[in-house]
Order: structure tokens, then sequence, then C-alpha cells
């Protein structure tokens, strides 16, 4: 669940009860066929299979040939639960049906794998998959049912935590990176809307002491943030990015708001993710993020 940032200071128990993660709030069953309206202000989680269609997006990270972020979209359908007009940023790949672990094409294969990441979070909206394509992009996807524009706040700001993981490899280095680490999300949406996303306190040893996403571009009533730009910084707090990958030739960030914070005062989104990378003469880095 999102923390909204108020000048006045919060006692322990609302400290507590903030830190709960909000549910979706789905609809109450009358009996088959039989589906209540969802109240107002509310979303289906990523898994419903009742009440209203939601909007889905989300990001893909394409590695090979090379290394991009795609941004995908479809339809959660409310009659058979199954993810309709899926688009991976290349082609329409049709409906996929829920299944154990992710979602199947008309053929049986499993295109989205569910990933550890949104297994050990527990989010309500969005999961992190693994997206196995014949064709068009293939990698890590982040995926969610998108918070609608108008559940975007236009003042004040929020922050959320949660975890990210960060993989790739640079010259010099003993190992290549694989680790996680620390998410959290700094979402301002006062006058010039903007998003910071600080990734820290690594699992394993990596050569920079954290990873900053920032100068996205805000779209679709404020629930986008794209072409952002990935910065490394030592323990000083120097910017090591050049330093690191050598001339950089690729940089890209971007991620979603996703569902409606059931308990907030206001409506406001509950979680948020996306996808990143950097490349360079000397190395690559790349990950994604979820946090609540």
């Amino acid at each position: 669940m999102a923390l909204k940032i108020k000048s006045a200071v919060l006692t322990v128990a609302a400290i507590a009860l903030l830190a709960a993660c909000g549910g979706g709030g789905g609809p109450t069953v009358l009996g088959p066929g039989r589906v209540a309206t969802p109240e107002p202000g509310t979303l289906q989680s990523l898994n419903a299979d009742s009440g209203g269609d939601s909007t889905i997006a989300g990001t893909s990270l394409q590695t090979q040939p090379g290394t991009s972020i795609t941004l995908l979209s479809a339809q959660l359908s409310a009659q058979t639960g199954n993810l309709t007009a899926f688009s991976n940023g290349a082609t329409q790949v049709g409906d996929l049906d829920d299944s154990n672990g992710g979602w199947r094409d008309d053929n049986g294969n499993l295109l989205l794998v569910s990933d550890a990441l949104e297994r050990d979070g527990g989010f309500t909206y969005s999961r992190a998959f693994n997206f196995i394509a014949a064709n068009g992009p293939s990698g890590p996807v982040i995926l969610g049912v998108v918070t609608p524009g108008s559940s975007i706040p236009n003042t004040g700001s929020l922050s959320f935590s949660g975890q990210a993981f960060i993989n790739g490899g640079i010259d010099g280095a003993d190992n290549s990176i694989g680790t996680r680490g620390t998410a959290i999300v700094d979402a301002n949406f006062s006058g010039s809307q903007n998003v910071t996303v600080t990734i820290s306190g690594f699992d394993d040893p990596v050569p920079f002491d954290s990873i900053t996403l920032d100068n996205f571009n805000i779209a679709n009533g404020g629930n986008t943030f794209d072409e952002g730009t990935v910065t490394l910084f030592d323990a000083d707090n120097n910017e090591i990015t050049g330093m690191l990958l050598g001339t950089v030739a690729g940089n890209d960030a971007a991620g979603h708001f996703f569902g409606i914070d059931a308990v907030a005062e206001d409506s406001q989104p509950d979680e948020v993710g996306g996808m990143f990378f950097a490349e360079g003469t000397n190395g690559e880095i790349y990950g994604g993020f979820l946090a609540d």
C-alpha cells in the first residue's frame, strides 16, 4: 500500500495500520451467474474472474537480439479470467488462459511464467513474470491492473517500498551480476509530476551502492511513466555510470501504477512496478521492481 507523505507525525498505531498492504476489495458473489457490482473506487485483482473487465498494462525487458523495454497491454476478462487482446509490443498474441503459475496461449504454451519476485511480495494487482514467446520480445515482465487516470492524485506525494532484481555483467568485475535489492518509489503528483525509484541494499556484492531511475515522461493520466534514466552511484553518492559501463549506448526505464488503495482516505494507486536497463561498451545492468 502506498504511504501518503504528510507533515503531521503519525502515531505508532497509524504506522502499523498503513504498513499493511491494501486488498482489491472484490465483489460479493450472490450465486451462479450473479455478481454484485464492485463498490466505487475498487478494482479487481489480477487473478479476478468476476466484476468488470480490467485494463492491463506492463513492461517487458528484451535482452536479445538487443536490449529494449516494451510496453505491454491487454484486458482482463471478467467472465473467464483470461487476458484478452494481449499485445507484446510487436504482435498481438491473443487470449491467454490463466493457469497455475502463469498464463497459457490457445496451444497450451506457457507464455507468462510467474516469477519469485511476485511470490515473495504477495502483491494484489501486479505480478512479475518471465515472458516466453517464439516471436517478438521475450524476457522478464511486470504486469498488472493499471490504475485509472481518474484515481491518480493531482497533488501531494506518495512513497512505495518493495523489492527489485538486478542482473548483468561489467568488464573487470569478478562475476556476473545477479542480485536482489530494496526498491523505494517516490511519486510527486504536484505541478510537473515526477517519479523517482531508488534501489539499494543489495543481497550480494555489486560494484555500485545504489541505482536511481528518474527523469520519466508521465503519460496516460499519470499512470504510466517511461523514457526514464538509469544512474549508478557509489557509497559516497558519486555518479559512476560511465566509469562502470563505459560509453553508454542504451539507457531506459519504464513503469506503471497499479490498483487502487482500498484503505486510503483518497483515491490513489496501491502498487507500482517497472523495468530498467543501461548498457555501454564495458557492460550492462538490467532489472525490474515491484513496490506497494
